[in-house]
């Protein structure tokens, strides 16, 4: 039962997954669900994708086998309560059947890990992976609920994520994004034998990249322009409206600068006309989403970087913002004050206030030391404590080969 694939033996891998592979579209959007299944690809495994969601690239397709079948999620989208919450049943029940009958048609008794990618396929997957031996992994990019008890009519609320959170599986992956996802875990009672609670990785421009930092403005058409940026998807709880009305309060008196917005989602007709309706439009600028090319890019060419979110603030953008020293201005949510740290790694604000928030970019605005100096500081930071894609991906994927391996040699799979 052994095949040769580049020069390495046989493993397989399942994906089993209610997300898109990119949030945003081909090259854009969130890449650890990219850079996962690509790890994988290279290191030899047989990797199966068994996806609800859809929007898998054409690279993966002819590479991978993928099982695919798109649910429309307006079952869910109620305008009440209750509504919305026996939507989610009816639509977890139906890709949890969708799931299931893909996993029995892929098995043949070949060992194999499964990986459930996100809440939605955990707990099925578990469940058919008790009956058979293989190992489970269960991998989460942050939650919502480091502080929801773990009470029976919470976990009838928000099914099934306290239920994925519970969940005891081989190996469970936490990305430690801020949202204290290791508190979640202990919260839910998880009983997990490994805990991984893990930094994305990032991509850290060189410095010749940072050299070239004029260069990309004349591409970027920044022209002698202070620019501020965010960087996320459009979504009310990414708080990109106060960046808005923060910089409308300071837009007359500095016209030498320009917020640019990237990214795309729900809420953007929202806050395009938001910004006329305070007459900035001429210094919003409204990007949409860009391919990661564009926004390494933007990060370097920058000046100012804005992340408000309201939960936290650790996503990827903010860790690819201190590794292209830009100076940051943050808000003191979740884990948002081991990154950053005020006055001396970015501008770290203990509350969402818009007159705090435009006081920060008028200040940072005026003063390009201080930019350079908090930038520096950020940078050096993510030198010392943060890892590359590589050796985020390289780590993870020799531990679950372990896993597999010790799973076969212990005759766990016969």
């Amino acid at each position: 039962m052994k095949k040769e694939l580049e020069g390495l033996p046989f493993k397989r891998i399942i994906f089993v997954t209610d997300l898109e592979v990119e949030s945003l579209g081909e090259k854009k959007g969130g890449r650890a669900f990219y850079n996962t299944l690509t790890v994988y690809i290279n290191k030899g495994w047989d990797v199966h994708l068994i996806t609800s969601r859809g929007g898998v690239p054409e690279e993966f397709r002819n590479t991978i086998r993928v099982y695919e079948r798109v649910f429309p999620t307006g079952i869910y989208e109620k305008p009440t309560k209750v509504g919305r919450l026996l939507g989610r049943y009816r639509y977890c029940r139906k890709i949890n059947r969708f799931f299931l009958d893909t996993l029995n048609k892929i098995d043949d008794g070949k060992p194999c890990v499964v990986y459930a990618y996100e809440v939605a396929g955990v707990l099925v997957a578990k469940r058919w992976t008790a009956r058979r031996g293989y190992p489970i992994i269960s991998r989460f990019q942050g939650t919502w609920h480091a502080n929801t008890a773990y009470t029976i009519l919470n976990r009838f609320r928000f099914y099934p994520h306290l239920q994925a959170l519970h969940a005891g599986t081989d190996m469970v992956i936490m990305t430690n994004d801020g949202t204290q996802g290791d508190k979640a875990l202990k919260v839910c009672r998880n009983n997990s034998p490994a805990i991984r609670f893990w930094l994305n990785g990032v991509n850290v421009p060189s410095n010749q990249e940072l050299d070239g930092r004029n260069d990309y403005r004349k591409q970027l058409h920044y022209d002698d322009k202070i620019i501020c940026v965010t960087v996320s998807r459009l979504e009310n709880w990414k708080r990109v409206d106060w960046a808005i009305n923060a910089f409308a309060l300071i837009a007359g008196e500095c016209p030498q600068a320009e917020l640019h917005i990237y990214g795309d989602g729900q809420s953007r007709q929202e806050l395009e006309e938001q910004s006329r309706m305070l007459h900035i439009e001429k210094q919003v600028r409204f990007h949409g989403a860009v391919d990661h090319e564009t926004i390494r890019k933007v990060m370097v060419a920058s000046d100012v970087f804005l992340s408000l979110y309201d939960l936290s603030n650790v996503g990827n953008p903010l860790l690819e913002a201190m590794c292209a020293a830009k100076a940051i201005v943050t808000i003191d949510n979740g884990d948002t004050g081991k990154f950053i740290h005020n006055e001396e790694t970015g501008i770290l604000l203990p509350a969402p206030d818009i007159e705090l928030i435009a006081s920060s970019m008028l200040r940072l605005i005026k003063n390009k030391e201080l930019r350079v100096e908090l930038g520096q500081n950020a940078r050096q930071f993510a030198q010392e404590h943060f890892w590359s894609w590589k050796v985020r991906m390289e780590t993870e994927e020799k531990m679950v080969g372990e896993l597999l391996d010790t799973a076969v040699k212990n005759k766990k799979i016969i």
